[in-house]
Formats: C-alpha cells, sequence, structure tokens
C-alpha cells in the first residue's frame, strides 16, 4: 500500500514555529514528512506560515473505499466535490490516490459504491491529475465494463495521469496500462483480467519500468497474455532497465517457465532483486521436470527472495525444494548475490505428517551444500529461513523450523542462515 509508518512526534517536542521558519524551504518540508498526520495538524494551527506545507502532507494521499460496518456505500464524490469547493488548494495537493470497491459485493444489501456514486466523476475531474505520483486500485470482484461510463471515463483518466510514477492494479482490466505515463516507473499486476477495455488509449511515449510485480491466481495462460503485453513493442513498454521483478510460477506448467525466462532475459543486465512466490498442486500430472528457471544470465543479482505455501499437507514439499534448488543451481560460480530470502508457509497440516521424507530433510541438506560453497557463493553474506507454522498436532513439541535447522548445520556454523519462525495465521473451516 502506499501508506507508511512514521515516528510519533509532537510538535511541543521536536521544535519552536519561529526557528523553523529561519530554515531552508526544502529541510522544512523533510521535518515536516517525519511528523504523524496529528502532530502535522497542530503544527498548521500553531503557525500560520507552515499552514500550506503541512496541509500538503495531510492532503497528499487520498483514500476512497467501502469501510467494513459501513452499510449504505458511501457517497465520496459529493464530500469531495464540498471539500475542495470550500478549499480548491487541497485538491492540488493529493499525489497518492487510493481507490478500493467494495470488498464483499455479495452480501445481501451491499452494492458497489462507484456504480452508485454519480459525483465520482465530477469529483475527479476537481484533482490536479498533473501532479498524481501513485494510484492504487482494487476493484475487487467488481467488472469496470459495468460501471458507468462516467466512471470508467475517470478511472481511465487517472491512469494516465501525466505525471504518474507507480500504478497498481488489482482485479482491474490490464488494457488500462496503455495510456499510462512516461514516466511510470512501478508497474504492480494482481489478478487483472485480460479482456478488453472500450476506449484504451495508446502511449505515445516509451514506458521505461524500473519496478514489475506480476501475481495472478487466475488460469495458466494470463500470466504469458501479461509477458505477452508488455513485451510487445507496439505498446511502447521497456522492461530492459528493471531492477526488481516478483511474480508468482506455476511450476506444473512449462509455459510458466518459458514466460518467465522470456522476460528474464530482457533485464538481465539491470536485475537487482528477483522475488518468486512457486505455486503448486500435486494432483496434476502434467508436471513438466524438464522446464527450469534460468537467472544465470543476471550478472548483477544481488537478492533472490523465494516463497511457497503448504496447505493442509506437506506432500509436494520435495517437488518445490528441488524446484528452489534448480533455481539456485543455475547461478554461475563468482556470482554477485549477497541475500537470500526463503519463506516457507504451513497453514493447517497436520503435525503427524511431519517426517524425514515428508519435510525433504535430503533436498534442505543439498540446499545448505549448494549455498554453502564459497566458490559459487562467495558474496553471501545472509540467508533469512523464515517458517510460518499453525499446525494442529506436532507429536514432538518442536517447531518445523528447529527441524530444517538440523539440515543445514554448514551455513548455521559460517554464520550465514538466520531462521526465523512464528505459529502463523490460523485457517477458517
Amino acid at each position: 500500500m502506499l501508506c507508511r509508518s512514521k515516528p510519533n512526534l509532537h510538535v511541543q517536542r521536536w521544535t519552536l514555529p519561529l526557528p523553523m521558519l529561519e530554515l531552508p524551504s526544502e529541510l522544512v518540508r523533510r521535518i515536516l514528512d517525519l511528523l504523524d498526520q496529528s502532530s502535522l495538524k497542530q503544527t498548521s494551527l500553531v503557525c500560520s506560515a507552515l499552514c500550506g506545507p503541512c496541509q500538503e502532507l495531510i492532503f497528499a494521499t487520498l483514500t476512497l473505499e467501502h469501510k467494513a460496518g459501513c452499510a449504505d456505500p458511501p457517497a465520496h464524490g459529493q464530500a469531495l466535490i464540498t471539500r475542495y469547493r470550500q478549499n480548491p488548494a487541497i485538491a492540488g495537493y493529493v499525489k497518492h490516490l487510493v481507490i478500493c470497491e467494495t470488498k464483499w459485493l455479495r452480501r445481501p444489501s451491499h452494492d458497489s459504491w462507484l456504480a452508485r456514486d454519480d459525483k465520482f466523476p465530477e469529483a475527479v475531474d476537481l484533482l490536479s491529475l498533473d501532479k498524481l505520483q501513485s494510484f492504487y486500485l482494487d476493484l475487487g470482484r467488481t467488472d469496470l465494463n459495468q460501471l458507468p461510463e462516467g466512471v470508467k471515463s475517470a478511472v481511465r483518466k487517472i491512469c494516465c495521469s501525466p505525471s504518474l510514477t507507480k500504478l497498481e492494479l488489482l482485479g482491474a482490466p490490464l488494457s488500462l496500462i496503455d495510456g499510462c505515463s512516461a514516466y511510470l516507473q512501478t508497474l504492480c499486476l494482481r489478478n487483472v483480467h485480460i479482456c478488453p477495455t472500450a476506449g484504451s488509449w495508446r502511449k505515445a511515449a516509451p514506458v521505461h519500468l524500473h519496478y514489475l510485480d506480476i501475481a495472478t491466481s487466475n488460469p495458466q495462460g494470463v500470466i504469458t497474455h501479461i509477458v505477452d503485453r508488455l513485451l510487445d513493442p507496439d505498446n511502447n513498454i521497456n522492461t530492459t532497465r528493471l531492477v526488481f521483478l516478483h511474480a508468482n510460477l506455476d511450476i506444473r506448467h512449462s509455459l510458466h517457465y518459458n514466460t518467465l525466462n522470456r522476460l528474464i532475459a530482457t533485464c538481465a543486465e539491470t536485475l537487482r532483486t528477483l522475488s518468486l512466490h512457486l505455486e503448486h498442486n500435486m494432483e496434476r500430472c502434467d508436471i513438466d521436470h524438464d522446464a527450469n528457471i534460468d537467472i544465470g544470465s543476471c550478472r548483477f543479482l544481488t537478492e533472490i527472495s523465494i516463497s511457497f505455501t503448504m496447505i493442509y499437507s506437506v506432500h509436494g514439499l520435495k517437488r518445490v525444494l528441488s524446484e528452489v534448488l534448480r533455481i539456485f543451481e543455475t547461478l554461475s560460480l563468482g556470482n554477485q548475490i549477497e541475500t537470500i530470502r526463503l519463506d516457507a508457509h504451513f497453514l493447517g497440516v497436520m503435525g503427524a505428517e511431519f517426517n524425514e521424507e515428508s519435510l525433504g530433510y535430503k533436498q534442505w541438506g543439498l540446499l545448505d551444500t549448494l549455498l554453502s560453497n564459497r566458490e559459487r557463493f562467495g558474496r553471501l553474506r545472509k540467508i533469512e529461513l523464515d517458517v510460518s507454522d499453525n499446525s494442529r498436532i506436532n507429536p514432538l513439541d518442536e517447531p518445523v523450523a528447529k527441524r530444517f535447522e538440523n539440515c543445514m548445520k554448514a551455513l548455521i556454523s559460517a554464520g550465514t542462515l538466520e531462521v526465523k519462525y512464528s505459529q502463523g495465521p490460523q485457517l477458517l473451516g
């Protein structure tokens, strides 16, 4: 999300308004940026000269959502129109816009607030979109094409903000990226739809992405379509400058491997951080054992994060660990890897299933041998193994992470491995 935590500083404790006025304006803004919302409001009341800079920070993020517990859909549009007409200046302070559709649409008496807010398009017109830096859109289960034409047009207009540097789309049409700004650097696509959106626009100038996040629980062809769209030269989206890439990989399908390999190949000379979430379904029989993610060409890669989740059973854990091994084996001698993060989540797994075979002791041992090889991983300084385990029955009363530690003694003795383990969330039902 766009919000960030700040130290709980109070205006009375850090300075008096008068000395603040003698500082350079840029330094004043940096100091004010350290304050929380309450202190910013107090400061704006204490010193009229700081009212403007404080308001810029107070109104920098605009969040429009249907909060839980509110039976009636909110009328954000009319509220914003009233506010901005009373004080037009604050409409120009909005730099980060968050729009979240009603998340429980299938419940009785709950409707899409975007569909019912007929003032929303008018409110968007009052914003200074040429100053907007980031846009987070979560449509949930709402189909954008089923919303009123004015709402669709307003959403497209926001996505085409000329100053936009970050765009996050959840459950929205992929075609919304067609009109994005040439300044766009961060693009997050989660469960986007590949259906066309009427009236999409073509980019006039190329977009040079630095951060790309692709995650989808939709059928396997979706991620391939997304990557094809991004790599299509007609779309003017350049991935050759990517420094961060996250994607979820379905290890059942060679199509996913080929797709991600094509994407990785475009940014091999610039990529610094690679994050993968491995998905699997061992009930399927179409696993391609010859498919492989190849990151050997990423010469400047310094950080790798790999996560996976085992739900109700550890059946398939060895397959996932074998995949992790194959990914690291593609790295050449003298690679630049400094940090590796492995996140393993065990949800609702019966502890009685835990044994040497099911937990993949052999694979953990092979991983220990590979990563402790200083000729290949000479720059490796830290490995974080974060294990979240909420097993219902654990006959040995020993965290599963502790068992993994026993298989990775070389990394532990070298002081490279740091193991974290927690109870983890409980599954309902």
